[in-house]
């Protein structure tokens, strides 16, 4: 709180998972500490799921401590405009974070980090002009930083995308009596196609519009019951919309009926509904799920990090 009294909103609210089971440079070091056997990281590539986890849970400080040196390595990538920093042009200026463990033991961090120059939303503008040159700037710096795309050309990347950013449904999801018994995923996942980057602010009807509201429950309805159809699927974002006989203005009034707060939702084909938002660098450099979100309500997330 004091932080964002003196330095104003951050820039970024950043989560950062480990991936024990995916890095082979900490098996091959669990091997040789709990088993005292010397093995490659090809070796450990073709190590079972059970072996793996048997490992990692004997012996997780060295996994904690693994976690620790490769995220400081790679926040210190972000305090110069480098070709590895993931925010580049833009620099680290500052940041808080904590680190939390599952119940299983595993680390991640919530970071807010401040970006040197990035566009901030400015909530004092009355102008129209001003405020749509604003709200423009933001969708402009988030198309730079964050990504939604389930393909790209890079295979790396793609099959990083694929392992560690698609969300997949388990009982975490559905906590709650409400949400369990209509399988609801309180992520509100799958997320809704756009066809581009928007900020969004919630759409207030004060009880005038209730087709939009029912479009929206319509449209999530088709989502939950759908998503291998979709992902399987060449649809476009008109076929989507086509889906629903609906235009596109009141497709976007029905995505923010849904919203409680401000937010940007990142473009996304019906086929990345699943993708969780990501930097394409950071994921490449860390190798573990990520997330990434542009700060709108810096107290909400002060909330959440402390």
């Amino acid at each position: 709180m004091a932080m964002i009294r003196q330095l104003g909103t951050p820039t970024l609210f950043v989560t950062i998972s480990a991936a024990e089971t995916k890095w082979p440079e900490l098996l091959v070091a669990l091997k040789k500490l709990v088993d005292g056997v010397i093995i490659t990281e090809d070796d450990a590539d073709q190590l079972e799921d059970d072996e793996k986890r048997r490992l990692i849970q004997s012996d997780p400080v060295t996994c904690a401590s693994y976690f620790d040196k490769r995220f400081r390595a790679l926040k210190g990538t972000w305090t110069t405009d480098n070709a590895i920093n993931a925010f580049s042009p833009y620099i680290m200026g500052d940041y808080y974070y904590r680190v939390e463990f599952q119940h299983r033991g595993s680390p991640h961090v919530h970071m807010l980090i401040y970006l040197k120059d990035a566009p901030i939303l400015d909530n004092t503008l009355e102008d129209p002009e001003a405020i749509a040159s604003n709200v423009s700037e933001i969708e402009a710096f988030v198309d730079k930083i964050m990504s939604a795309k389930t393909v790209t050309l890079n295979p790396q990347l793609n099959e990083l995308i694929s392992s560690r950013q698609l969300h997949r449904h388990t009982r975490t999801c559905y906590k709650g009596g409400s949400r369990k018994l209509a399988k609801q995923c309180r992520f509100n996942i799958p997320f809704f196609p756009m066809d581009k980057t928007r900020l969004l602010t919630p759409f207030e009807d004060r009880g005038s519009r209730a087709d939009i509201r029912a479009l929206a429950r319509e449209i999530r309805r088709y989502l939950d019951n759908n998503i291998d159809a979709i992902l399987g699927s060449t649809m476009t974002f008109s076929d989507f919309l086509g889906v629903f006989g609906t235009t596109e203005e009141n497709y976007i009034l029905a995505v923010r009926s849904t919203l409680r707060s401000s937010k940007v939702v990142l473009a996304r084909k019906p086929q990345d509904i699943l993708t969780n938002n990501y930097n394409p660098k950071l994921l490449l450099l860390m190798g573990s799920n990520c997330d990434l979100q542009f700060v709108v309500n810096p107290y909400a997330c002060c909330a959440y990090i402390v």
